[in-house]
């Protein structure tokens, strides 16, 4: 594995050799932004000087010229190094083949200095007397959050094979290898949605009291009753007993 000879104990995590790799890497081989866009952003690197090298070839990879040291170096602000910290970054690079295993170094750095961050202000809510314990904790669920949230961003994909795993999920018998969809046990709205899809987030809006919750329930209760579904259901604004309460209501018949 790539070590960092520069690195400090007391300074954040991060990998020079690791961030310099990459970069010249997509420097040498245009074809690299590939495998490494999908990866990297540039607010992953550590060195600010890094970030914009970073920054200018994906702006010149966007408009489709090569990314090498003339056209890149035209796009660097001053405080970038210029075209001898390019050369540089050319010079430095172990293996051209490794340019996605460098990347997810970079971007795995990147992932524990939002985590030492955010565990920092964390830290501070609960020294804090002044925050009620739930804003806390939903203030540390957040930031959290923010730092396990998972690059969305994919690479290129052929069509044909979209095509063929979207045909499989509207035939009735791919039920265990691309997912069945759940019904809803809401006729009208099974018809038009085709039911509930793996993967899809869906948002229910309306005016308050009007019974969202309620309408939600139900489709979890139609889920693990009828389509015989695991669920788990959270709630920000009743308890569990609340929760299990309207259940029971749906079951009997009777009036919560």
């Amino acid at each position: 594995m790539l070590s960092d000879d520069d690195q400090s104990f007391h300074l954040p995590p991060h990998n020079t050799l690791a961030e310099e790799s990459v970069l010249g890497t997509l420097l040498l081989d245009m074809e690299a932004i590939s495998v490494v866009k999908p990866v990297l952003g540039a607010d992953d690197f550590y060195h600010e000087r890094n970030r914009n090298v970073y920054r200018a070839i994906q702006k010149v990879a966007a408009r489709g010229d090569p990314t090498d040291i003339a056209i890149v170096q035209s796009e660097l602000p001053a405080q970038a190094g210029g075209i001898a910290y390019l050369v540089r970054l050319c010079e430095s690079v172990p293996n051209l083949q490794n340019a996605e295993y460098y990347a997810k170094i970079v971007a795995s750095t990147a992932i524990r200095r939002r985590l030492i961050q955010a565990a920092g202000q964390i830290a501070q809510q609960g020294y804090s007397e002044e925050v009620d314990q739930d804003e806390a904790l939903t203030e540390a669920r957040r930031l959290l959050d923010q730092v396990g949230q998972a690059r969305q961003t994919s690479g290129l994909a052929k069509v044909g094979p979209m095509i063929v795993e979207f045909l499989d999920q509207l035939m009735p018998e791919s039920d265990v290898v691309t997912g069945k969809p759940v019904d809803t046990g809401f006729i009208d709205l099974d018809r038009l949605l085709g039911g509930l899809h793996p993967g899809n987030l869906v948002i229910v809006g309306a005016r308050p009291g009007v019974g969202k919750t309620s309408w939600g329930l139900c489709v979890a209760r139609n889920a693990a009753v009828l389509g015989n579904k695991t669920v788990a259901i959270f709630s920000l604004e009743m308890s569990r007993i609340e929760v299990v309460q309207r259940l029971l209501s749906m079951e009997t018949e009777i009036d919560a």
